[in-house]
């Protein structure tokens, strides 16, 4: 009898796993699928052609894990949103499923700056969605710009570029609460956030960040963190966070941090930074050029921190509340500058710990 019962549940999950599926974009255009959820990805009656929504739409009908596969091209979305139908504007992703391109410099989804590119898990929910290979252009949405991920996801050898947003952060990417995100051998680059804070990517409440072997740079915030805003639990390891700006205006005297900037308005969380370089980052008007500390607990272990500069204290580093810590593990912190403390500034009250590390060069003192 056990043994039946067995074979029973095992062909049911074979029965599942049979689900899954796997469809093959042939068509560059932006058509809504003819039938979602009939397990074929065309977009009329007759024919063959199957677009990167219509496969999307089967795919978030079908219990995954399924795959889409997106040849070399460029897959212009055309269709603005309208009424929350995943037959317009941005790809949502219902189901888990894996999105993979040709790579980033052959296959191309540009936006046409119409709403964001990819939403993943818009009600919630933990199922993978991976992609990868792709280059995730010209979105513009408020809140993730390129991509707004509310689930998990991983992003592999892809391209975000050219993103805005207006409102909620993260021009190229936004991971929202309780969200993971992993982004390895990415470059996220030439995002505006014109209104919040994380031009690159933004890091909301109880969110976990893992960035690996990947490029932040010449992304720009309104208010604060211009590369990269933590606001939950993050590991950068392998990264170049470079010439990313922060435009907070002087009147905001507690934002900056044009390369990175965790903590506020929500502290307490942890980032670890390992055999990185963050470099020429600029806050605007305020402080922390590379990277701000508004009360997360942030550990740098063989980083550099060179030639960043603040228009106010922390050229290389900004260390400002009354919770958090910064430790510098091995670390060269050099040819930064700041009105004080071009290399590090530690607010009254608060505390730094080093070992191994180089303090040198930098302008307005290498430490204050």
């Amino acid at each position: 009898m056990h043994r039946v019962l067995v074979l029973a549940l095992a062909s049911l999950l074979l029965a599942g796993w049979l689900e899954a599926a796997t469809f093959t974009v042939n068509y560059v255009g932006d058509v809504a699928d003819f039938v979602p959820g009939d397990g074929v990805c065309r977009v009329a009656a007759v024919g063959t052609r199957c677009t990167l929504r219509a496969a999307v739409q089967e795919a978030d009908a079908l219990a995954g894990p399924d795959i889409i596969v997106v040849p070399a091209g460029t897959y212009n979305l055309t269709i603005a949103p309208a009424d929350g139908s995943p037959a317009t504007g941005d790809l949502e992703l219902l189901e888990e499923v894996e999105i993979r391109g040709a790579g980033p410099g052959l296959t191309i989804v540009d936006g046409g700056g119409l709403d964001r590119i990819f939403e993943v898990a818009p009600s919630g929910g933990s199922f993978a969605v991976v992609i990868e290979g792709l280059t995730i252009r010209n979105g513009s949405a408020a809140g993730g710009g390129g991509i707004l991920n509310n689930g998990n996801l991983t992003l592999r050898h892809c391209v975000v570029t050219q993103n805005t947003t207006n409102n909620s952060g993260g021009a190229g990417i936004k991971s929202a609460t309780g969200s993971t995100l992993v982004v390895e051998d990415c470059v996220i680059s030439n995002n505006n956030e014109t209104n919040g804070s994380g031009g690159g990517i933004a890091l909301g409440t109880a969110t976990t960040l893992t960035l690996r072997n990947s490029l932040v740079e010449n992304n720009t915030a309104a208010f604060t963190g211009g590369g990269i805003y933590v606001g939950g639990t993050g590991t950068i390891e392998g990264a170049t966070i470079r010439n990313n700006t922060a435009n907070a205006p002087a009147s905001f005297t507690i934002y900056g941090g044009g390369g990175i900037a965790a903590g506020y308005p929500i502290p307490f969380g942890l980032l670890f930074i390992r055999n990185t370089t963050i470099s020429g980052n600029v806050a605007s008007n305020a402080g922390g050029g590379g990277l701000q500390n508004q009360g997360s607990g942030v550990y740098l272990i063989n980083v550099t921190i060179s030639g960043n500069t603040a228009a106010t204290q922390g050229g290389g580093i900004w260390d400002n509340f009354s919770a958090g810590s910064v430790g510098l593990y091995n670390c060269t912190i050099t040819n930064n500058s700041a009105a004080t403390g071009g290399g590090l500034y530690v607010s009254p009250g608060r505390s730094a710990f080093s070992s191994a590390t180089i303090l040198a060069n930098n302008t307005g003192d290498n430490c204050a």
